[in-house]
């Protein structure tokens, strides 16, 4: 789907007809959305509200993409199911080794390597828990919603 078809690309076509013009073709898949982040937030002719509806807009869709794609994983094949998670296996386990292998002094690893890793494991881990808690958020507040409207 193209960024002309999502909320986002409503909302830029009416306070950034420019940026649209620019962006409105392409899928969200080709990392678009950083580029839409960096002309909301340089764009001068916008408010500071309009600004902030845009970044607030364009997370949600951030958020849908993320979940869409993450949708479409877990009815694939059992590798593409497991991917993430063995990701986040895999880099929880080297660190824990590399960290007790540095520590017993077994391992001299430079510091560079050490902050890579860590960097790594609050990235994988971060993403992988932090954008799923936002996931299950967004379900309950949508059930929510539905109970309330019945």
């Amino acid at each position: 789907m193209a960024i002309s078809e999502q909320p986002i690309g409503q909302w830029l076509k009416k306070y950034a007809p420019e940026a649209f013009d620019l962006v409105g073709a392409f899928a969200p898949e080709l990392g678009v959305f950083q580029v839409i982040r960096h002309l909301i937030q340089k764009n001068d002719m916008l408010t500071p509200r309009q600004r902030r509806e845009g970044l607030s807009l364009l997370l949600e869709n951030e958020n849908a993409a993320v979940t869409n794609r993450w949708e479409v994983d877990a009815g694939a094949s059992w590798l593409t199911k497991n991917t993430r998670p063995l990701v986040v296996l895999f880099v929880v386990i080297i660190f824990a080794v590399l960290t007790v292998a540095a520590g017993g002094g077994a391992l001299a690893l430079s510091d560079g390597y050490f902050t890579l890793w860590e960097v790594a494991l609050a990235s994988v881990v971060g993403g992988y828990f932090g954008l799923r808690s936002l996931e299950k958020l967004k379900n309950r507040k949508a059930q929510f919603r539905t109970h309330i409207e019945k």
